[in-house]
């Protein structure tokens, strides 16, 4: 057991500093926001309209559908499964069609009409407590 140890701790795989390893970093903060600078004028603001409601956002036009909805419009409902467009965890109306929003870019929706999970909830509700208003069950 000892000598086991004793070979382990002579071998090439310990860990090496930084600078052994060849990374670079900014030289100094100017470098960081000239980095940052380009990444903001990349981004675009885009209008989509999600649940019957215009929407413009601040996002760069390959990013999927599915992130927007849920990182920057807060709609939680739409849920990231496998990303690849396969289980249907994801799925969106889009113009009358089921479509998959963990693959599809927020660039190219156009004018696209988008309905969530939430505005069919909200109407299902709605549709309920209009029956038990009536007397229905």
């Amino acid at each position: 057991m000892i000598g086991w140890f004793s070979k382990l701790a002579r071998s090439e795989n310990r860990p090496r500093p930084i600078a052994q390893l060849g990374l670079r970093f900014p030289r100094c903060c100017a470098e960081f926001a000239i980095d940052i600078a380009r990444l903001r004028q990349s981004r675009s603001r885009i209008k989509i309209k999600v649940n019957n409601v215009e929407h413009e956002v601040d996002v760069d036009g390959d990013i999927p559908l599915l992130w927007v909805l849920r990182d920057v419009l807060g709609m939680t409902g739409t849920k990231f499964g496998c990303g690849r467009a396969l289980c249907g965890a994801c799925t969106v109306d889009l113009n009358g069609m089921p479509s998959r929003s963990c693959v599809m870019q927020v660039g190219s929706l156009g004018d696209s009409a988008i309905t969530t999970i939430e505005a069919i909830v909200g109407r299902q509700v709605a549709r309920r407590d209009l029956r038990s208003d009536q007397g229905h069950r």
